[in-house]
């Protein structure tokens, strides 16, 4: 199991921050990681905490990813815990990479 954590600064206050987070887990969800599927996605909110979980799947392989996400006032600290099995399916590097890039625009 790898741990991703990202943290990136915002200026939009604690409810919007979390109505962009809400969003950006739909955007992670649907597409956003060519030729894997993603279903049985859950999330649940815990006043500034978002707390998420998801399966992965690509062919016969199929993996559950945790992560969470902490609103602060003018940060947001993101951890995924990533299934070794996953990077098989897309390398480190682009799963980060994603990740990142979709937070922060979601952010700005």
């Amino acid at each position: 199991m790898a741990i991703i954590s990202i943290e990136e600064s915002h200026s939009l206050g604690t409810q919007e921050a979390q109505r962009r987070l809400d969003e950006y887990v739909n955007e992670l969800t649907q597409g956003a990681f060519p030729g894997v599927t993603i279903d049985d996605v859950q999330k649940q909110w815990d006043g500034p905490r978002l707390e998420t979980s998801f399966r992965a799947k690509k062919g016969f392989f199929s993996k559950r990813v945790n992560g969470s996400m902490q609103i602060a006032a003018s940060s947001v600290t993101l951890e995924v815990e990533v299934p070794d099995l996953v990077f098989s399916l897309v390398p480190r590097k682009e799963v980060e990479s994603v990740i990142r890039q979709k937070l922060r625009a979601r952010l700005v």
